[in-house]
């Protein structure tokens, strides 16, 4: 055979093939035609639409290609183990660093614990010494007060002794029943006299001088007596009297009238001699102020009437002394 004969048999089983693909394409595309247009799930587009005889269509090349996407195996797979390789190596890394981070977490939640904890311990601490340095200032403030009470007493006692040393002293002496004194049945005038000395280094201010007698009989004590003539003279607080200086004595006198009814009841009789007496007490007091001190000061003492008979009469220039009761003269405070 020539070489043009077998150039044209080949030919012609070329175009005997092409015929029976096109038309098994033209069997395959009649009943798609039919098919209604649908959007391709693969897809967010919608599939190419064509208008044949007054109702939408899908060729078979676009029905094939949305449904039946071409699919390679190997190089699909390939590219698959690929990516799942890569994503597995991601996954470890990442991992890793989670694994990393936790473990920092974990160290720095135990290095919260141990802050907190030294928080808690330091503000005990705080708390304590906080409290001991409370108590310690109390009890300095406490020790404040005590030491200025101890040094106003200290003051006190120092202004004391320094106007005890240079104030005035007043003392009562040379007592005694001075003339025309008489003591009778029917009444008694008693006319008593009393030196006043200052025996200090200043003068006594506001000086006052009082005595009373208190006859004694039953159911009145001369110690009811004498506290009573004692608050008296305390109490008493107004600015009258005279100035008495060191240098210069007082004569002070006082005459007292009493009734029979007066003394009648302390009219007693002695066993040895038979003589009626009185039984009485004189209470006698100075009154006066002295210098940085308002305070009354007082000098008491209490004299015996007790032997004193009834007749008694105090001739001109005579005199009768009183003796103090024992352990009855001093000062009043």
């Amino acid at each position: 055979m020539s070489r043009s004969y077998r150039l044209s048999c080949s030919a012609i089983g070329r175009c005997l093939v092409a015929l029976a693909l096109l038309s098994q394409i033209g069997a395959t595309q009649a009943p798609l035609e039919r098919l209604e247009q649908v959007p391709n799930k693969s897809n967010p587009t919608q599939a190419k639409q064509t208008q044949e005889g007054g109702y939408t269509s899908l060729s078979a090349t676009d029905t094939i290609n949305n449904y039946w996407p071409p699919f390679r195996a190997d190089e699909n797979s390939e590219e698959a183990a690929t990516e799942a390789t890569k994503r597995d190596k991601e996954d470890i890394i990442a991992q890793k660093v989670m694994a990393a981070a936790a473990d920092r977490m974990i160290y720095i939640a135990w290095l919260q614990y141990f802050v907190g904890v030294g928080s808690l311990i330091g503000l005990a601490f705080t708390v304590y010494y906080t409290q001991k340095t409370a108590k310690a200032g109390v009890e300095a403030a406490k020790a404040s007060i005590d030491m200025a009470g101890i040094a106003r007493e200290a003051n006190q006692l120092t202004r004391d002794a320094m106007v005890a040393d240079k104030r005035a002293w007043l003392k009562l002496d040379e007592i005694s029943l001075q003339p025309q004194t008489s003591i009778q049945e029917s009444g008694a005038l008693i006319i008593v006299k009393a030196t006043i000395k200052n025996i200090g280094h200043t003068p006594a201010l506001n000086v006052w001088f009082d005595t009373e007698i208190h006859f004694l009989r039953e159911g009145v004590s001369f110690g009811e007596a004498e506290t009573a003539f004692k608050a008296r003279q305390l109490a008493f607080n107004a600015p009258v009297g005279h100035t008495m200086f060191p240098t210069d004595p007082v004569i002070e006198r006082r005459t007292v009238r009493y009734g029979p009814e007066t003394f009648a009841k302390s009219i007693r009789v002695r066993n040895d001699t038979g003589e009626r007496i009185v039984q009485a007490i004189m209470m006698m007091a100075v009154t006066y102020r002295v210098f940085g001190d308002e305070r009354p000061h007082i000098t008491y003492t209490s004299l015996d009437l007790i032997s004193l008979e009834i007749g008694l009469s105090v001739p001109e220039n005579g005199f009768v002394p009183l003796r103090p009761v024992p352990f009855t003269r001093g000062e009043v405070t």
